[in-house]
Order: C-alpha cells, then structure tokens, then sequence
C-alpha cells in the first residue's frame, strides 16, 4: 500500500524548490519598494537604465537622450514597473498590453499571436 503525505509531495514535486520546512522567508533589503512608475522623473530613470545596460551590453548606439523607450511603452495598455532603493530607480520592467500597436513579439511570432487571438484569449509581454 503506498501513502504519501502534502510534505513528501510537495519536496518531491520539482527538486529545485525547497520544501516548505526548508525555504527561508526572502526578506527585501532596507529602503526597498517595488511600484508602478508615477512620475516623470520615475519614468525617465527606467527609460535610462534601460539605455545603458543596452548600451553595456551593446544592443544600442550611443543617443544623445541617454534613454531607450520603443512606441508601445507611449500606449495606455503599458505599465512601467520600478524598483526604488531609497529614491533611486535600480530595476525595472515594463508589462505592455496588447493593443493599438499590437505586441512586439508580433514581429517574430505572428502567426502564433494571430492564433492566440482568435481563441478570444488576451495577452501581454514583459520586457524593458
């Protein structure tokens, strides 16, 4: 007779995640917050990180602005979200909303996007 208990299941489950006795509780570093950008200046910071670990990693040419924004994140149907360590932007990422421009993935997968949307499904992707 086999038995097996939510402790044996879950630790075997996926060897890569700790059990519940196991994992220790992630604790955020002092004067750290994680928000939706609100302002000017928040949005300005995230378009400028952006720009230069792009530039680092060399996607980007130099540009005067030192920002790097694409048209999708001008929509509505984007959310710039931030990390701030005391006041100053240290991450970001951005959830853009299918919408008037479509999604960027479209360019690469369209034929998959066209599907996904003739099922009435709804989508979005994340990026910087």
């Amino acid at each position: 007779m086999h038995t097996t208990n939510a402790a044996a299941a879950s630790a075997s489950a996926c060897p890569l995640i700790p059990s519940a006795a196991q994992a220790k509780p992630k604790q955020a570093a002092p004067g750290l917050r994680y928000k939706i950008a609100q302002s000017r200046e928040e949005l300005r910071d995230s378009f400028t990180l952006v720009y230069h670990s792009y530039r680092r990693a060399g996607l980007v040419n130099e540009n005067e602005s030192q920002v790097r924004l694409t048209p999708f994140h001008l929509l509505p149907t984007t959310e710039v979200f931030v990390t701030k360590l005391q006041e100053k932007v240290v991450s970001t990422v951005s959830l853009i909303g299918d919408g008037e421009l479509g999604l960027p993935l479209e360019s690469i997968y369209p034929k998959n996007v066209e599907l996904i949307r003739k099922r009435g499904l709804r989508m979005g992707e994340i990026g910087s």
